[in-house]
């Protein structure tokens, strides 16, 4: 399976040939079923034709609309809009003129693995060393030791135990930042080679359907949530970090007063904002899913998120 951004010059990609089959298909049917009527002097059979062609009309419309706005969105580069603006990615990720929205939501990303794996890592060398500090044991002799065996020892670094014990927190909550974006690569890997568009074809033909009309916008609705506002979403969140907290591998410092700062940091770019943006995606696809047929009972998937 090809990219969804069609490549020059090399005409409609799979899943808009898919959708021209599926609306030549269900205009055939709608047809063969309308001269049924014709034929059998059916009125029914007739007037459900005729009022079922009007929604193949329409679902070939939003299918129109669709592909324009897909289009519009490979041809956006967001490099370009990047250099004009002055406004980067977090550890300089380099973002080309000629990158799409895909290209830069994924530099994004990789941007911020790279540096949650590094900072997680320092981490975890400065837990080590506090530990090793910590069981650290002195003997302290009172006099004539040698002789009368008369002495005490300390432990002077006891009291970074409570440090560690935040440290080890805060490697939690790195490690969590760490998967989320792990999982939003994956993700955005499955939307950017086209597979979840193939569920647009059937979401039209379904909803020519009178039976499963708000199936089919159901998933017309879903794809198109999570096609266009996903790798927006995920630009907009790595403009801000960038920007606004400076994330880069020259301001990560493996000192236990920084790591707390900067595991919040982690925590809101990789867990909250992606949860906002999940939130946002739901609600987007709820009113989209109503105006095209059915509302679709999301509720539980909001709860979960």
């Amino acid at each position: 399976m090809v990219g969804v951004c069609p490549i020059p010059g090399a005409g409609v990609t799979d899943w808009q040939g898919l959708a021209i089959v599926g609306m030549f298909i269900t205009f055939c049917a709608i047809s063969a079923i309308y001269m049924l009527g014709q034929m059998f002097r059916n009125p029914n059979i007739t007037a459900w034709s005729r009022l079922e062609i009007y929604q193949a009309i329409i679902s070939a419309m939003i299918i129109v609309l669709i592909s324009v706005s897909i289009t519009a969105a490979c041809s956006t580069n967001i490099g370009d809009m990047m250099s004009f603006s002055g406004l980067t990615f977090p550890a300089s990720a380099k973002v080309l003129p000629s990158d799409t929205y895909f290209d830069a939501a994924t530099k994004e990303l990789v941007a911020m693995r790279n540096l949650n794996y590094v900072f997680y890592d320092m981490v975890r060398a400065d837990v080590g060393e506090q530990e090793k500090q910590a069981t650290r044991s002195e003997y302290k002799c009172i006099i004539l030791c040698g002789i009368f065996q008369g002495g005490y020892s300390i432990q002077p670094g006891a009291g970074l135990y409570s440090r560690i014990g935040a440290l080890t927190m805060a490697m939690s909550s790195l490690q969590l930042s760490l998967f989320t974006v792990l999982f939003q690569l994956w993700v955005l890997k499955y939307l950017e080679i086209g597979a979840l568009l193939i569920l647009l074809p059937l979401g039209t033909f379904f909803r020519s359907m009178p039976f499963l009309r708000g199936f089919g916008s159901a998933l017309i609705a879903i794809t198109i949530g999570l096609f266009l506002l996903y790798p927006f979403l995920i630009v907009l969140n790595g403009l801000m970090i960038g920007n606004f907290f400076g994330l880069s591998y020259t301001a990560l410092k493996s000192t236990s007063n920084t790591a707390y700062t900067y595991a919040a940091v982690f925590f809101i770019a990789n867990v909250f904002l992606p949860a906002l943006n999940f939130l946002v995606i739901i609600i987007f696809t709820r009113q989209l899913s109503a105006m095209l047929g059915q509302e679709v009972d999301i509720s539980r998937l909001a709860q979960m998120v």
